[in-house]
């Protein structure tokens, strides 16, 4: 049978205990303190004023010149007498940028002239405003100036003017001043040296008036009338700093003043000379005392005001700093910075006590282990926490938080064996499953106050194989996953009530030893219906809960650095982080299957990882034994955390971690647990970037020149060195802070480099790139406002566009030169080889011409001579031959006057054309006319081709209309010609004809062959009755009429 222990409800409820704890949060532990002097840069120990500008720099006035701080280092501002302008005077009694400086500009008062620094080009303006103490800008947008000797000004932006404030009708004001400050209401208040305090306000009808508040014996009065500072809170009430005479509170409302001098009592002030007031972003008052340090003013729960002298605690090498503070500020990183009369600059970090230790056995009387094992946050939001030998419930939080608890040693006195909760879990009908390392599963059934132990009962095959219990995994349909030391992974049916253990395979790659799986993690997008094992010495287990099959990955196989496993967490992008024995932090791609490693030597704090979570910024935590590692997983950077921020123990245990629904983390360990929301650990205001300087073989790109706004950079091609330097202003930690960088066009990825604060490029080729920087604080928190700069490097002229432009102009214009030469030669040979051929032609028409014309004659004069003998009654093979003899001298004839050159323009086609229709035409009663010839037709030479086919063309023409005209009695053949054509028209009044009537005839086929040839058109119309008309048009090119 399956072993059940039940528990009565009685027994259950018999000893709840309801434990007060006590949680502090936002508890100042620690002033940490840095001392920074002359030693650290700084250009003198006597520091007077302190300012943090817009961009994010610290200014501080010495009596020994202007510093500006980065964090890093100092800049050094002091009067050179040669120089206009430079600080007129190094006595610096107060910064100040007004809100209507779009040109970024400080205000700076002197013991001599008022001071404007423009920040773009570090010159400085003087205006003859001698001893200049304090600023101050009204509601209006105008600027109050204190001076120590000449009164009150102001200065109106619009006009651009400076004015000195003496209204008879409101009244007048000391001409020494040393403060001046603005209430909540718009009203002005100024501190004098020696006739106390002055209000500047508007009465009802909006003029202004003045009323001074000075000593009145025997009277609620100001305690004295050298008034150094005022601070107006947020109610209304006006804390006023004296020279002599402690601090007071003035309620205007009330009217009247309240004095806290100096005592050696408790909760006093030290001193009664007042420097400076300053009230921080909590709504804490500091106040800076001359000889008497510095104290915080707190409001006890009688709304009595106390003070908690800080002075003692300024100690560097066991020499008391900071007795005389003249400026407190703090900065927009939280840190606080004191002006001393001869220590230079405190730094103060005011650390936080976020990591909450929670001891759960506090005022427990009975025997309880400390040591945490497993923790859990129920659908209640409840937290579960199980330790060596108790079961805690922790519900609700800070200073309401109240703990019950539950022995259950004597919940379950009849089991021999160990209570440690290793797991804990809560099944989808909100049952409790608690794992007891050696004891087997414990259920807990809140509703109907009973309990049952599940353990291995030898007899029974399906009962729970291994009490050894390391964690618990809800699944689905009423099943629970079980990790054991002994039968490797256990699925539990509920309902049924019956175990199944999953053994690991053994074959001849791979064989799993032990069956010690320690944590089970089922991914969020489970596609695949899987469960990822850790084990012991065994590696990552891929479990395929369908098949039961299994995937290993251990150090054999892959290069995962452990092959024990003690915790898995999947990250925003689905990638497993596993915490490992003795391995460190281990990344494992699951769509590649790879692994990286992250040990100590990359700054983790152990090589032992008991857990791993990631918070809601993407930042993973550790627990280890050397206190808890934070992991950036963009910068790859660590920031560690030991028992001084507040831990436990430096030694924390496996399985003892959790992470809330509302993002808080909690981790377990040897002395109870740690919990915190990693926002109040880290320091989350992202640090400021700004861009410190451009070098170009190490010397500045615009020497003397801020260039901070400077958005491009244009570059030589000979500037093959170039470095951007820039800075991360966060002043919590500075030498801590990150930063990495980019040039777009050259690099293909980040450059994360740590503290180094700047990116060096040689050899960059000419084009267009952007340098990008980010930065992040010391806590690792990036800001989304990266730098951009363009990057321009010109190429040589020999590259640059102009020059290839012109280049390419210059072989355009060569080769076109190369080309029109190369064709004026060819036109050159073929003129002169045109002009061979027809010398040739006119040597062999007339050598032919004299022969054949020689022969003809003789067969002329012998046809004559022939008919004569005859009496004109030849042989009608006689006369054949004659008449054969006859056409063939003619067709000669044409032919000879063809390819003669002198023959061959336009004209002499015309011409020839002429001459063959009178002969035709000259027997009949048909008129031939030639029109539209004219001289310049000469000029137009035709090639051969062309006036040989145009010849065939119209003599074919004017035989058809010989032929089949009939009643014709008019022929006229027109010539037109224009720069693009030769038009010819031959045309005939005869009978006309239907073109479809004669298309098989040969001789108009001839005539479109020939036009075709040439590359002419030829279009013939004729209407019955009408005539006919041959149009002829060749479009004339170069070759064809020259």
């Amino acid at each position: 049978m399956i072993c059940k222990i039940s528990l009565s409800s009685n027994l259950i409820l018999l000893y709840i205990l309801i434990i007060p704890i006590k949680i502090c949060f936002g508890e100042i532990i620690n002033l940490s303190l840095k001392n920074l002097t002359v030693d650290d840069g700084l250009s003198q120990n006597w520091v007077r004023c302190i300012y943090q500008d817009s961009r994010g720099y610290l200014w501080f006035g010495t009596q020994g010149g202007l510093n500006r701080y980065d964090g890093y280092s100092f800049k050094i501002f002091t009067n050179n007498p040669s120089n206009s302008k430079s600080l007129s005077f190094n006595s610096v009694n107060v910064i100040y940028e007004p809100n209507f400086s779009i040109e970024q500009q400080l205000w700076i008062g002197t013991d001599h002239e008022l001071n404007i620094l423009d920040l773009n080009s570090n010159i400085f303006r003087q205006y003859d405003i001698n001893g200049v103490t304090s600023f101050c800008e009204d509601d209006s947008g105008m600027l109050w100036i204190g001076t120590v000797n000449s009164g009150l000004f102001f200065f109106d932006n619009e006009k651009k003017q400076f004015s000195y404030f003496n209204d008879l009708k409101a009244g007048h004001v000391s001409d020494s001043i040393n403060t001046i400050c603005k209430d909540k209401n718009g009203n002005l208040w100024v501190g004098s040296r020696n006739k106390g305090m002055f209000k500047i306000a508007k009465d009802s009808s909006e003029n202004l008036y003045v009323k001074n508040y000075q000593v009145v014996k025997n009277k609620n009065s100001i305690s004295h009338n050298n008034v150094r500072t005022i601070l107006a809170d947020s109610t209304g009430v006006l804390w006023i700093g004296t020279m002599g005479g402690g601090l007071n509170q003035f309620d205007p409302k009330c009217r009247g003043f309240t004095n806290y001098k100096a005592s050696q009592d408790s909760f006093c002030l030290k001193s009664n000379y007042i420097r400076s007031l300053y009230k921080d972003r909590y709504g804490t008052i500091w106040v800076g005392t001359d000889g008497g340090g510095l104290s915080k003013l707190i409001f006890a729960n009688d709304s009595s005001v106390h003070f908690i002298d800080h002075s003692k605690a300024f100690t560097i090498n066991n020499k008391l700093i900071g007795n005389s503070i003249w400026d407190i500020v703090q900065d927009e990183s939280g840190m606080y910075w004191l002006a001393t009369r001869r220590d230079g600059i405190i730094k103060l970090d005011p650390k936080i006590r976020s990591f909450r230790h929670l001891d759960l056995t506090e005022g427990y009387s009975h025997d309880c282990d400390k040591r945490i094992w497993s923790i859990y946050q129920d659908k209640k939001r409840d937290l579960w926490i199980g330790s060596g030998s108790c079961l805690f419930k922790l519900k609700g939080k800070n200073s309401d938080a109240k703990i019950f608890h539950y022995d259950l040693k004597k919940r379950l006195p009849d089991v021999d064996g160990s209570f440690a909760v290793r797991a804990i879990c809560e099944d989808h009908q909100s049952n409790f499953w608690l794992g007891l390392l050696g004891s087997g599963i414990c259920k807990f059934d809140r509703k109907n106050k009973n309990s049952f132990l599940f353990c291995k009962d030898p007899g029974n095959k399906y009962s729970l194989p291994n009490n050894n219990i390391y964690d618990i995994h809800p699944g689905a349909n009423g099943n629970l996953w079980i990790a054991t030391n002994g039968a490797g992974l256990v699925k539990f049916s509920i309902n049924k009530e019956t175990f199944k253990s999953y053994k690991f395979p053994t074959n001849t790659q791979y064989s799993l030893q032990f069956d010690w799986v320690i944590n089970i993690y089922e991914p969020r997008n489970n596609t695949e219906n899987i469960l990822w094992l850790g084990t012991w010495e065994d590696g990552l287990v891929k479990f395929y809960k369908k098949t039961g099959k299994f995937t290993s990955y251990t150090s054999g196989s892959t290069r995962i650095s452990s092959n024990t496993v003690f915790s898995i967490c999947e990250d925003n992008k689905e990638n497993l982080w596993l915490g490992l024995y003795g391995g460190g932090l281990n990344k494992f791609d699951v769509e590649k299957e790879i692994f990286i490693s992250y040990t100590q030597e990359d700054g983790l704090a152990d090589n032992v990882v008991y857990a791993v979570l990631q918070d809601q910024f993407g930042f993973l935590w550790m627990s280890t034994n050397r206190g808890i590692s934070k992991f950036d997983p963009e910068s790859k950077r660590f920031t560690n955390y030991d028992i001084k921020d507040g831990l436990q123990s430096s030694e924390f245990n496996l399985g003892a971690f959790c992470k809330t629904t509302d993002g808080e983390l909690l981790f377990g360990g040897i002395n109870g647990l740690n919990r915190f929301y990693p926002q109040e650990v880290m320091d989350t205001k992202p640090a400021k970037i700004i861009l410190t300087d451009i070098k170009v073989f190490g010397k500045s790109f615009v020497p003397n020149t801020s260039v901070h706004d400077l958005n491009r950079v244009n570059l030589s091609y000979r500037d093959d060195v170039i470095e951007f330097e820039f800075a991360a202003i966060h002043y919590k930690n500075p030498h801590k802070n990150q930063h990495a960088y980019m040039l777009e066009g050259f690099d293909k990825k980040w450059n994360y480099v740590g503290a180094k604060r700047e990116a060096i490029y040689t050899n960059i080729e000419p084009g267009e790139y952007v340098f990008r920087a980010k930065v992040a604080n010391s806590d690792g928190f990036w800001n989304n406002d990266e730098l951009a700069i363009q990057v321009i490097v010109s190429p040589p002229f020999w590259r640059s566009w102009w020059f290839y432009s012109i280049s390419a102009i210059l072989v355009l214009a060569v080769t076109m030169g190369i080309h029109r030469f190369l064709i004026r030669q060819a036109i050159r040979i073929e003129k002169a080889k045109q002009k061979e051929r027809l010398r040739l032609r006119k040597k062999i028409a007339d050598d032919f011409h004299d022969e054949i014309s020689h022969y003809a004659t003789k067969i002329s004069l012998n046809s004559k001579s022939l008919r004569t003998q005859f009496n004109k009654n030849l042989p009608k093979q006689l006369e054949n031959v004659i008449s054969n003899a006859d056409s063939l001298f003619r067709e000669v004839k044409d032919y000879l006057l063809e390819i003669d050159p002198e023959n061959s323009s336009l004209y002499d086609l015309a011409a020839e054309l002429k001459n063959f229709g009178d002969q035709i035409f000259g027997d009949t009663s048909i008129e031939f006319r030639l029109k539209g010839i004219e001289l310049d037709y000469e000029k137009a030479k035709l090639s051969m081709d062309w006036r040989r086919n145009i010849a065939k063309i119209f003599k074919e023409a004017m035989h058809n209309v010989l032929k089949h005209a009939q009643i014709c009695s008019t022929v006229d053949l027109q010539f037109k010609l224009s720069k693009e054509a030769l038009v010819i028209i031959l045309s005939d009044d005869g009978i006309g004809f239907v073109e479809s009537d004669i298309q098989s005839g040969r001789g108009l086929r001839n005539m479109r062959q020939r036009a075709k040839k040439i590359g002419c058109q030829l279009r013939i119309e004729s209407k019955q009755n009408e005539g006919t008309k041959i149009h002829f048009i060749g479009k004339l090119t170069k070759e064809i009429v020259d």
